[in-house]
This record gives C-alpha cells, structure tokens and sequence, in this order.
C-alpha cells in the first residue's frame, strides 16, 4: 500500500503546477497550488536532485519541468522524495511469499527494484510480470472466473508456497480484486492478504479537501471529474463502464 505524505502531496502538485513547460516562480507555485511557501524549495531541491525538474537562480530564476510527465509515476516521486513510506505487505512479518503482481514496465524500473533491495527481507518478495491483464480489464470483462487463464500463467508456479501477501501493482487491478482474491483462496496457502494503495489514497484526498474546505457533506450528490493523460474521448467510456461495476 503506498501511504502519500503531506511531502509527497506537495511534490505532486508542484509537478502539476509546472506540467505547460513554462518556467515558473516558488511564488507562483505556492500560490497556484496552495503550498506554505516554506516547504516548497525543500521539495524543489528533491525533486532537482532526481532529475524531474530543472531550478534555475538568480533574478530571472524559477523551476521548470526536466521530464516527461507520462513517464513519471506517483511512486518515482516517493523514491524522489527519499521516504521509507511505501508501507506495503513487504514490510508485515512473517515467513511466507509477497506476490507483486505489476506491469512488465513496473518490475523493470530500477527506483522500485532500488527499493525492493531496502526491504527487510527482499527475498520474500516475486515480482510477477502481468502481460494482457489490462488490457483484458478494459475489454469490460469483470466476472470472477473470468480471469483464472491469466491468473494460471502467471501464479501457478508458486501453487506450493505459503504466500503472506498479493501487492496490487497496478490502479487497474482494484476492479478484479475479487477475482484474484478467489484464485489465491483456491490455490494458496498463508495469509495471502490483499493490499492496493486505493484506501491510502483515498484517505489522503479527504485530508486534502478537509484542508481547503472543498470536502461536502456526507451523502450530498456530487460529480466525477476525468484527468488523463492519454487521448479523453478514448478513456471516458472506460471510466464510465469500471464505474459501472458494483462496490466500485
């Protein structure tokens, strides 16, 4: 489970704030993004240091974008920001297996095999490549049973193990966690918990409209707004059918 702290939240919407590649000042910053300016040269220096902005001194100083922000993830900045916080099964004890079910881009990337190293006993960790899971998602196809083939090719190696925990890797994978939480009570000794950063997440949104008083009274009717990256008219009516799905 990723836990966003109040630093990373900060760090998220200085990139935010600098995603049109125009140079901005930490004034602007702090006054777009609502950010008490005394943190936000702290973060800036972090965020530098990976290499996801660029800071320029002097009298026409300011901060500019040094990435593509497609290619950074939510977890690129926590490593940024050089926190122990991604609280995850890894860090439960006990002697059995934590199944990291991610994308093939995912397990690759070397800030999070970086972090992987730092866990107190990597060895209890497998990372489990998910080619054609996402895709597979967005085809609309929700049913319990209808992912056991998937599931097989990729888990059915570790059927003998004792297996503590299944890390969620992916945002797309919380609409199937029914499913996969059947497959491993059928197949898998131990624990076996579930964890995704959803209930985190979650958690940290409130906090975020509690503190601009944005948040509305529980049960009043609200809307859904969509930000993506990618191509709009393609993704709505992905949004619109995982909203569909009961629990979601």
């Amino acid at each position: 489970m990723l836990l966003i702290t109040r630093e990373a939240d900060y760090a998220l919407r200085i990139m935010r704030a600098l995603a049109g590649g125009e140079q901005r000042t930490a004034a602007d910053i702090c006054q777009q993004e609502q950010i008490p300016d005394q943190f936000v040269y702290k973060i800036a220096k972090k965020l530098e240091k990976a290499g996801f902005i660029k800071i320029v001194r002097g009298a026409e100083g300011g901060c500019r974008l040094a990435v593509d922000l497609r290619t950074v993830s939510v977890y690129d900045l926590m490593e940024a920001l050089d926190t122990d916080r991604l609280v995850n099964a890894c860090m439960q004890p006990g002697y059995g297996k934590i199944l990291m079910m991610a994308t093939r881009a995912t397990t690759r990337l070397q800030r999070y095999l970086d972090l992987q190293a730092r866990m107190p006993d990597p060895s209890r960790i497998v990372n489990i490549p998910c080619p054609g899971l996402v895709e597979r998602i967005e085809q609309g196809i929700f049913a319990e049973d209808a992912f056991d083939d998937l599931l097989d090719a990729y888990l059915s190696a570790y059927h003998t193990m004792q297996i503590d925990g299944i890390v969620l890797g992916c945002t797309h994978y919380i609409f199937i966690r029914n499913a996969i939480r059947r497959y491993a009570t059928m197949h898998f000794s131990g624990a076996c918990k579930l964890f995704d950063g959803n209930e985190a997440t979650a958690h940290q949104l409130a906090r975020v409209l509690k503190e601009h008083n944005m948040a509305s009274d529980a049960g009043a009717p609200g809307d859904v707004e969509f930000h993506t990256s990618g191509d709009p008219s393609r993704y709505r009516p992905i949004f619109d059918m995982l909203l569909r799905q009961p629990g979601i």
